[in-house]
C-alpha cells in the first residue's frame, strides 16, 4: 500500500468514526490505546498506526506504553477530516 492509499484509508476511518464522539472528554487524564480503540471502533493496532503515522499525538510514553490525551485525539481526527473533504 503506497503512503497516498495509507493516508486515504486513515481518512476515511478518522472520518466515520469522528460523528460517533460522545464526550470522551469529560474523561480526566490520560487514555490508553485500548480505550480510544474501544471508542472510536477501530482496532488497537489502528490507534498505534494513527500515532506512528502522526495522525494523532501521543501524550506521554511510558516505557512501551502509550497514553493520549483524549482531547488532543479528537482535535487531531477532526482537523485530519476537515483536511481530507476540502481537497
Amino acid at each position: 500500500m503506497c503512503s497516498s492509499e495509507r493516508n486515504e484509508k486513515i481518512r476515511r476511518i478518522g472520518c466515520r468514526h469522528i460523528m460517533k464522539i460522545k464526550n470522551l472528554n469529560e474523561k480526566e487524564g490520560l487514555v490508553d490505546a485500548a480505550t480510544l480503540a474501544n471508542y472510536y471502533d477501530v482496532s488497537v493496532r489502528t490507534v498505534l498506526l494513527w500515532a506512528e503515522h502522526g495522525v494523532i499525538p501521543v501524550a506521554v510514553r511510558v516505557n512501551r506504553v502509550l497514553r493520549f490525551d483524549a482531547d488532543d485525539v479528537e482535535q487531531a481526527l477532526r482537523s485530519t477530516t476537515e483536511r481530507g473533504t476540502d481537497a
